[in-house]
């Protein structure tokens, strides 16, 4: 039996509409504890996705970090980020250089003024 044109496009429409239906649908309403994933259908708990949030850096890690954008006037915060990492690894804390970025613009004031002490 030769394959017609008009059965063709019927044979892929029924394919897209299979697949519509079959496909999961992300649920729109907010949920407190659990959400699924979509693509991967796992269950994610939503209380250890804000964990890293709460957790607010030591007041060194702020005063190390100013004291570095300080000393090295002309280096980027990326730069900054991986020197501060790269020197304090043994106290176990790390800095992005985003968190980098938002401190310097956060205390800018406290920022000039070390940077014309030094």
């Amino acid at each position: 039996m030769p394959i017609t044109l008009s059965s063709a496009l019927n044979f892929l429409i029924l394919l897209t509409i299979f697949i519509l239906l079959l496909h999961p649908k992300s649920n729109k309403t907010p949920c407190m504890h659990v959400q699924f994933h979509c693509l991967c259908r796992r269950r994610i708990d939503q209380q250890s996705q804000h964990r890293a949030k709460d957790h607010a850096k030591p007041g060194w890690v702020k005063t190390e970090a100013l004291r570095l954008l300080a000393l090295m006037k002309n280096a980027g915060c990326r730069t900054i980020a991986s020197t501060f990492n790269a020197k304090f690894v043994s106290r176990r804390e790390s800095v992005s250089k985003s968190f980098v970025t938002q401190l310097k613009k956060k205390s800018r004031y406290e920022w000039l003024r070390l940077r014309k002490d030094f």
